[in-house]
C-alpha cells in the first residue's frame, strides 16, 4: 500500500470533498445520511464545508492559542446548487493551507500529540 504523504492526502481531501458534493446534489438536501441518519445531507454539506474553512483559517493565521481560534463559521449556500463550489472553495482552501511551506509551522494541535498542528488538521481533514 502506498505511504499517505502530505501531497497525497491534499489530493484526497479534495476528491473526497469532490465525490461528496456529486453524491449530495444526486441525493438532494433532505435525505438521510445512512451512517447518521439524524443528519439530512444538508447537515453534512454544511460540518464539511465550515470544518475545511475553520481548519484552513486556523492555519493560514497559524494559531497557537486555542482560545484564539476562528469563531466564525462559514456560511453555506442556502442554494443546494451551489453546494459543489463552495465544497471544491473549502476542500482547495485546506489543502493550499497545508502546503509544504506549513507542514512544520507553528500551528495549534487538538489531540496534544507529537504531530504539527498542521499535520493534525490535515489529517482529520481527511478523515
Amino acid at each position: 500500500m502506498p505511504e499517505l504523504n502530505a501531497e497525497r492526502t491534499r489530493r484526497a481531501i479534495v476528491e473526497h470533498t469532490r465525490r461528496l458534493a456529486e453524491s449530495s446534489a444526486a441525493a438532494g438536501p433532505c435525505t438521510a445520511v445512512p451512517t447518521a441518519p439524524k443528519w439530512t445531507v444538508t447537515d453534512l454539506v454544511t460540518h464539511v464545508g465550515q470544518t475545511q474553512h475553520w481548519v484552513a483559517e486556523i492555519i493560514e493565521r497559524r494559531v497557537t492559542d486555542p482560545a484564539q481560534l476562528p469563531r466564525e463559521m462559514a456560511v453555506v449556500p442556502a442554494d443546494p446548487r451551489e453546494w459543489q463550489a463552495w465544497l471544491s472553495d473549502s476542500a482547495q482552501r485546506v489543502a493550499a493551507a497545508c502546503s509544504d511551506d506549513a507542514l512544520d509551522a507553528p500551528v495549534f494541535n487538538g489531540a496534544g500529540d507529537e504531530r504539527s498542528g498542521t499535520r493534525f488538521w490535515m489529517c482529520s481533514s481527511l478523515h
